[in-house]
């Protein structure tokens, strides 16, 4: 049996990025801690630094545009900067399965996305 551990990550808040996280991970929470914002992942306790995926995260602040693929995000948590008064929603960008870009046939003005691997529609 293979052990497993929660690992921490460190976020840059309000932006877009990448992270290097073990093939696997599964990504819990991101919250703020000691004024840091974190992202936390269940990982294998002993990854390979060589078994590493490229993870994008999206951060949003509530009221911002969003960009038209949004289909492609799965929700992670929201967070807010108690000193500033924002919130922001935090998503993982994934690649689109071929299966679901053909069932997500979209009129104009539609919004699209996933939470916690629910598509949603909004007409």
């Amino acid at each position: 049996m293979t052990m497993k551990k929660i690992s921490q990550y460190r976020l840059w808040p309000d932006i877009d990025q990448e992270l290097q996280l073990p093939v696997g991970a599964i990504i819990l929470n991101v919250k703020q801690y000691f004024g840091d914002l974190s992202l936390w992942a269940l990982c294998e306790e002993y990854a390979d630094d060589s078994k590493r995926a490229a993870r994008k995260i999206r951060i949003v602040e509530t009221g911002k545009p969003m960009s038209d693929d949004v289909q492609r995000w799965t929700y992670i948590s929201t967070y807010t900067e108690q000193a500033f008064g924002k919130v922001f929603h935090v998503f993982e960008e994934h690649e689109l399965d071929p299966w679901i870009k053909k069932q997500i046939c979209l009129t104009e003005g539609q919004v699209r996305g996933s939470v916690a691997g629910e598509v949603f529609v909004r007409s």
